[in-house]
């Protein structure tokens, strides 16, 4: 697997599994929007069959959010994700970021327990955040201004 900053020209490849991931898909002008952002900042998870995956994030201030996270089905459970979260992490304390945001639906549990896995703690709950369907968002957190982020070292940042 290989992780890299996403272009312009990866737009199709990250719609298809946008479209086959997401229950409210982004349209093709959101993504281009995101790729071309001048402060939106992106990777892709590639294989030897291809675009597996890609995360957006964005920084502000000294917090990042990661804003949209997708893995092509034939993909999941190989540890693309959590790559792709590593990454994003990294990146953003590299930036000087002290801690990571983001929204989940509350019925997605795997996607939840990646999260878990990966440092982040539930903070709250949006009530009626998501469209199609309607659904709570949980609101998670991860610190990383305690001690040095590195990949596997979850555990390490929250003590």
């Amino acid at each position: 697997m290989i992780i890299r900053p996403i272009k312009p020209s990866d737009l199709q490849a990250v719609l298809l599994i946008e479209k086959q991931a997401m229950t409210n898909p982004w349209s093709a002008k959101m993504v281009n929007d995101e790729i071309t952002n001048e402060h939106g900042l992106g990777y892709i998870a590639t294989t030897d069959t291809g675009l597996s995956g890609f995360a957006f994030f964005r920084l502000v201030a000294d917090e990042g959010e990661i804003l949209r996270i997708a893995v092509s089905t034939k993909h999941r459970r190989g540890g693309i994700g959590s790559s792709l979260i590593y990454t994003l992490l990294a990146e953003l304390t590299s930036r000087q970021a002290t801690g990571c945001f983001l929204e989940v639906r509350a019925g997605n549990i795997p996607a939840i327990t990646l999260y878990e896995t990966t440092g982040f703690t539930t903070t709250g709950r949006r009530k009626g955040y998501y469209n199609h369907p309607r659904e709570d968002a949980i609101i998670l957190y991860k610190d990383l201004s305690v001690g040095h982020f590195r990949p596997g070292a979850a555990d390490e940042n929250n003590s």
